[in-house]
């Protein structure tokens, strides 16, 4: 309960829930996932934020000692949101789509 409210209160200081990585790190075992719970609300829609999900990925490469391509991915979704290119949460005048977000970043990946 206490995680959950933590959560919630955590994404007021960053602006969304969506924005949030985790990782639970165990002894023989990890997982790397987005702070947030499911959004049934959004099924279909092509609404979701996409960067709790990329950023834990970033977690992740950290986790196995690959620096450099967690710095890149880093550098790709700020590079993103100073761009304007985000969903409706956080850039409510011209948001974009969940799709159109994961490509933006892929592409900039891609082409460093």
């Amino acid at each position: 309960m206490f995680g959950d409210i933590l959560s919630d209160e955590s994404s007021l200081i960053s602006g969304s829930l969506g924005l949030l990585p985790s990782a639970s790190i165990g002894d023989n075992k990890s997982m790397f996932e987005p702070i947030h719970r499911s959004y049934p609300e959004a099924k279909g829609k092509n609404i979701a934020n996409p960067i709790g999900a990329i950023l834990s990925v970033g977690m992740m490469l950290d986790y196995f000692g690959m620096c450099k391509e967690k710095n890149l991915l880093f550098k790709a979704v700020k590079n993103s949101i100073l761009c304007g290119i985000s969903t409706e949460d956080i850039n409510k005048s011209n948001p974009c789509t969940t799709d159109y977000v994961g490509d933006y970043i892929a592409k900039y990946i891609v082409n460093q």
